[in-house]
């Protein structure tokens, strides 16, 4: 019995470790992550009107133990829900061992914003070339004493956010060298990867603003961009990701870089929409346009080995 309670324990600690890892993850891509406890997790998934993922989660998880779910979405019907909640199970039976709140969040999102996407009947523009939009960016008129420049989509319907970049981002000190990737065509919609070597915010901010100042990238309907980098100076990890509108598509990619160990990297992947819905086949076309120009940039991988 003894020898029992001692092997109990061990795996205990160990699924504390990986809640706790799985923690650190989420709370990358989710910036409004909530741990609540170390078995109760809330992830606002960013859906229009707002929604959260509860997790409760057993001790046992992930090794053995599945988490329990509470979609908080007030805008879906309880039939909804119920399916949302069904497909969720069938996902922890699947990926039975492993942590599954991502897999969770990302798959409830993804439901959530088609429910969204029904009620409002959304229709969005087929021509990316029109040029009777609003201007793709103004410079000094506009600007503050804090930002030198300010970047504004050329299509609204895409629900792009206008940019404020900071001095810096204007400074040629910051300079590197940017790499373009294959375009992926699917259905019309186009996807083109764009790639920057940084170690700094500052060159993050440079390459964001130089890639948005061309006229053929600053009318995509998306540019979704994800970066990594070590702070020499502090020793630390940073990060961040933006969707441009394309709501967990920044999300994605940050995870994909995560889970591949890359560091001292910006991506910005282009999207020209064709006209047609993808549906989830454009996330897969966004960390595929991703991966292939980290490849071409010789970008190396540096993957943890789960124990």
């Amino acid at each position: 019995h003894s020898l029992h309670v001692v092997v109990v324990l061990a795996v205990m600690a160990d699924d504390a470790e990986e809640r706790a890892t799985e923690a650190e993850s989420l709370e990358m891509i989710y910036p409004d992550f909530r741990a609540v406890s170390n078995t109760e997790w809330h992830i606002p998934l960013g859906t229009t009107p707002d929604s959260t993922l509860q997790l409760l989660l057993p001790l046992d998880y992930p090794s053995s133990g599945a988490p329990a779910f509470v979609i908080d979405a007030p805008f879906a019907s309880d039939s909804e829900i119920n399916d949302i909640s069904a497909q969720l199970t069938a996902i922890c039976t699947e990926n039975a061992g492993d942590p599954l709140a991502f897999l969770a969040a990302e798959h409830v999102k993804e439901k959530l914003d088609k429910i969204v996407s029904d009620m409002t009947a959304l229709q969005l523009a087929t021509d990316q070339a029109n040029d009777n939009n609003k201007p793709l960016h103004t410079q000094d008129d506009t600007a503050s004493k804090d930002h030198d420049w300010l970047f504004e989509p050329a299509n609204s319907k895409f629900k792009q956010p206008v940019r404020r970049f900071s001095k810096h981002s204007v400074d040629d000190r910051h300079k590197v060298d940017i790499i373009h990737g294959e375009q992926i065509v699917d259905r019309k919609s186009k996807f083109e990867a764009h790639l920057g070597h940084v170690d700094c915010q500052e060159q993050v901010d440079w390459i964001y603003r130089k890639l948005l100042e061309d006229k053929r990238i600053a009318k995509a309907s998306h540019n979704v961009i994800s970066w990594r980098f070590i702070d020499k100076e502090k020793g630390v990890q940073c990060s961040g990701n933006d969707d441009d509108g394309e709501h967990g598509a920044g999300s994605r990619m940050a995870e994909m870089m995560h889970l591949m160990g890359v560091n001292n990297v910006f991506v910005m992947v282009s999207r020209y929409y064709g006209g047609i819905h993808l549906g989830p086949d454009r996330f897969k076309h966004f960390n595929n346009a991703a991966r292939d120009v980290m490849k071409q940039a010789g970008v190396k991988e540096n993957r943890k080995v789960k124990k």
